[in-house]
């Protein structure tokens, strides 16, 4: 009786939500214009019929060409995120925080009731996919788990947490040798876009997933829900000088919490894509955020712990044609080897022609004077790889992805090399001034780095790369590199068949092509 009423509860706020859209549910929202094929204008609509997007989608294919771009690689994404949302009519009502709440509760009694005095492992075993080979079937290689974010822990760099697309938090407690599953019967199937462990406490990890911030204080034994933010997490920051003050950027903006972590507070209610701290002055402490009516990413800067910020525009980025410029993020990234040297990386479009690339900004006095390095913001863009600016975000028609594949990671040690995450893995050597791609798209040095990359975390020797494929792992400043996933298993399948005739498993994913198993 209890579950029927909580599932009549849950059905009860569903019909009466309210339908809508959301730009959450595309990874990037381009300039819509005559040439916008009618299905999408439909679908990128304030409240489409989701029926009649895909009835213009699939008549205008029958009439076109598919080629990949940024509205079909949009369709996708928006479908993934709406097909639990849809009413009878076919458009889409978002569940309301205490719609969610009830179904999650529903959806963990349920676990406890089919695991109580059992183990998952006596009624489920992974079949795979298990691991990916190169060609030579020797090497693993990063190709087909999808991780948004990781971080290895400060104070014991044998224990990493890394947060996957398909849901679920997984632990390492051998330097990524192998990783186990440690939110078995939570409901982390939001993203898990931002993971975080105590700079001296390896048991106590934050994470961001659902909308939610949730911690644990036993090593991922036990999770408990802090604070429901309504937004998707970018970056979780320790203050260096007192790690109870702890900052998180998100979609809904800046949250800080003075109680680690325990309890938070919302300090900004925009767009806020990144926070870094001063490499040896624990009280400057970095914050990009957005400007959307100036359509620009701005970076403020406190120097008493975030208690108060300062906007720092001298020579600062400004969009070229207004109407047609497009904010889409950034990332901030600093260095111990020049304690007062920022780089800001820039995406987005600051005029008509840009495709996703604007560039970086330096400044070499904490951010009191800004220069950009190559002189340009987007485009024209020169040949890949080459002496001119070219498109570091996109491939070469200019298919990119927007925040959603993007980070930026300064070498501990050269101030002048920097490594930026987009499509492909990409390095500047000499502050900025040119890149190489070295990894996914165009690669020049590394092979089997999976397009598409998500994070990169930097500690001291230690680079982790985590892309669509799966984390990559480099001690020599990503010369060469390693798959290290064993354990993860977070292939996101779409659909799934068995055959006929013999014991023989097909599984179509969202990520990297078709996985298939068979009995011998």
């Amino acid at each position: 009786m209890k579950h029927i009423i909580t599932i009549l509860f849950v059905l009860l706020f569903i019909t009466n939500s309210q339908s809508q859209n959301n730009p959450k549910y595309f990874k990037t929202i381009p300039l819509l214009n005559n040439e916008t094929p009618e299905w999408a204008l439909l679908m990128y609509s304030e409240n489409p019929n989701v029926g009649e997007v895909e009835k213009l989608f699939k008549q205008y294919y029958k009439e076109n060409s598919f080629v990949k771009n940024i509205h079909t690689q949009n369709h996708k994404y928006w479908m993934l995120q709406i097909e639990e949302l849809l009413n009878q009519n076919g458009y889409i009502q978002p569940l309301t925080k205490q719609e969610e709440d009830a179904l999650f509760q529903l959806q963990k009694e349920k676990y406890q009731q089919k695991n109580r005095g059992n183990k998952v492992s006596d009624s489920w075993e992974a079949i795979g996919p298990l691991e990916t080979f190169s060609t030579n079937n020797v090497q693993p290689i990063s190709w087909h788990k999808n991780i948004y974010a990781i971080d290895q822990s400060l104070s014991n760099p044998d224990i990493l947490i890394c947060g996957t697309e398909a849901g679920g938090i997984y632990k390492s407690i051998d330097k990524a040798a192998n990783w186990s599953l440690i939110s078995l019967g939570e409901v982390f199937s939001g993203g898990n876009s931002s993971v975080k462990i105590h700079p001296t406490d390896s048991d106590n990890f934050l994470i961001s997933s659902n909308n939610r911030i949730f911690q644990s204080l036993d090593g991922g034994v036990t999770w408990l829900e802090r604070h429901f933010t309504d937004g998707t997490g970018n970056e979780f920051e320790y203050a260096p000088s007192n790690h109870n003050i702890i900052f998180h950027t998100s979609t809904a903006g800046l949250f800080k919490s003075i109680d680690g972590g325990i309890t938070w507070t919302q300090e900004f209610t925009t767009y806020c894509f990144d926070i870094d701290f001063h490499p040896t002055n624990d009280q400057i402490v970095y914050l990009l955020k957005s400007n959307p009516g100036a359509k620009k990413s701005e970076l403020f800067r406190s120097d008493n712990n975030g208690t108060t910020w300062n906007l720092k525009d001298n020579n600062w980025y400004v969009p070229s044609e207004f109407e047609n410029a497009i904010e889409n993020g950034g990332k901030i990234g600093v260095t111990p080897a020049s304690e007062d040297l920022v780089y800001v990386c820039l995406i987005g479009q600051s005029k008509e022609g840009d495709q996703g690339w604007i560039g970086v900004y330096k400044s070499l006095n904490k951010g009191d004077l800004w220069t950009n390095p190559t002189g340009q913001d987007g485009a024209p863009y020169g040949p890949i790889n080459g002496e001119d600016d070219w498109n570091v975000a996109a491939y070469s028609g200019g298919y990119h992805q927007g925040y959603y594949n993007f980070d930026m990671e300064v070498s501990p040690t050269n101030p002048n090399k920097f490594w930026i995450a987009s499509i492909r893995l990409t390095e500047s050597s000499d502050g900025g001034l040119t890149y190489q791609s070295i990894g996914a798209a165009n690669s020049t040095r590394l092979d089997y780095v999976h397009a598409d990359v998500q994070d990169i975390e930097v500690r001291e020797n230690d680079i982790w790369v985590a892309t669509d494929g799966g984390i990559d792992y480099s001690d020599d400043e990503l010369t060469t590199h390693v798959a290290l996933n064993r354990g993860i298993q977070a292939a996101h399948f779409w659909g799934f068949n068995t055959g006929w005739n013999e014991d023989t498993f097909t599984g179509g994913k969202y990520h990297d092509g078709t996985s298939g198993c068979f009995e011998n």
